[in-house]
């Protein structure tokens, strides 16, 4: 997938809702030491890591002025589901493959996608503050407002129509 998933949150919402996840330890010479950085999952998206990274001055300069005085965060999705979810929706788009073992492939790519868009949606509305962050190519293109309701739809579209578009930043429900 040529596109960078991700969710912009307060600290205090991912401390809250998160669970770290264990580091890969090595033993060199004796000695076991943790290597890689903490990656965190979230309890509805059990396919999904999210790895933290801070919110670059570009990214909070589009951020709404009542947000500045929070600790924000940046958490990338990654994992099997989101590359299923990619895929799935690009298969709906071309609808390709032989018509029998596409539609046995489809129920069960459906129903995974749906999981996937319902564990989402539950994270986005446990969240006090934040927006999704879709990014094709390293390049971004508009920054909307945009309601709960309308993110999996959003993401959908966006997702089967990965290749027309240019990534957006959607604040969910800043005024």
């Amino acid at each position: 997938m040529n596109a960078l998933l991700g969710i912009i949150l307060r600290k205090a919402d991912r401390e809250r809702l998160l669970v770290p996840q264990p580091r890969e330890t090595r033993t060199w010479g004796g000695e076991i030491f943790e290597v890689g950085n903490v990656e965190y999952q979230y309890s509805g998206l059990p396919g999904i890591t999210f790895g933290l990274s801070p919110l670059t001055e570009f990214v909070s300069s589009l951020m709404p002025e009542t947000w500045i005085s929070e600790e924000m965060e940046f958490a990338r999705l990654s994992g099997d589901d989101l590359d299923e979810y990619d895929q799935y929706q690009w298969r709906i788009r071309f609808r390709m493959g032989d018509p029998d073992i596409f539609q046995f492939e489809n129920e069960l790519a459906e129903r995974n996608a749906l999981a996937f868009e319902a564990g989402f949606d539950h994270l986005i509305g446990k969240l006090s503050l934040c927006a999704i962050f879709l990014s094709i190519n390293d390049e971004l293109g508009d920054v909307i407002k945009i309601d709960h309701a309308g993110i999996v739809p959003l993401l959908r579209g966006s997702m089967r129509w990965l290749a027309n578009t240019d990534g957006f930043v959607a604040v969910i429900g800043a005024d």
